[in-house]
């Protein structure tokens, strides 16, 4: 098959899983915005180092069993230089939550996506909004919750947890609902 057949492949199936949630899908062609001034300026990465219980045949789209799953906290601006970061790649972003039950039924075809086609042709990235901004809660206090999710679905790709509290990333990213699939290209 070719790259081509591989990657619209690959795309129809996580379009499909995102459409049969309730969401819907957009084609972005420049990925980079404004960055929200009201955004709190931090970065922290969250890294846990480990095997994954691989599936038969599962690897990690560079032929070996280790993962490393990773949980950035970032900000509207730290989201989109991630994005942008990725230039001249197909990018597939999925806005999800660990509360959402349809994000969690479509999750594993981000992981598929990624383990047929990722790194090298198609970056793809997570994003929990399970930060909702309630009084005295920050969004590092999720991030055991959504770290846990991932490293149970062999999450190995970027891997990010708003820290915007959710209404705040639905209306800064126009998402009118989780689950959400943008693809970037």
């Amino acid at each position: 098959m070719t790259r081509r057949a591989w990657l619209a492949g690959g795309l129809s199936v996580v379009i499909g899983l995102a459409v049969e949630g309730c969401s819907r899908v957009r084609k972005k062609k420049n990925p980079v915005r404004t960055a929200d001034a009201r955004a709190p300026d931090r970065k922290v990465t969250i890294t846990e180092h480990g095997p994954v219980a691989p599936t038969a045949g599962q690897t990690d789209g560079a032929g070996g069993l280790e993962r490393t799953v990773n949980l950035k906290i970032l900000d509207a601006k730290g989201l989109e230089d991630l994005i942008a970061s990725h230039r001249g790649k197909v990018v597939v972003m999925d806005v999800w939550a660990t509360t959402c039950p349809p994000c969690i039924k479509e999750f594993p075809g981000l992981v598929e996506l990624h383990r047929r086609h990722g790194p090298e042709q198609i970056a793809c990235i997570s994003v929990s909004t399970d930060f909702t901004g309630s009084p005295g809660k920050k969004p590092e206090d999720y991030q055991d919750q959504v770290l846990a999710f991932l490293r149970k679905q062999g999450a190995t790709f970027d891997n990010v947890l708003s820290s915007l509290p959710d209404s705040d990333f639905y209306t800064k990213f126009d998402v009118p609902a989780p689950p959400a699939v943008f693809v970037y290209g």
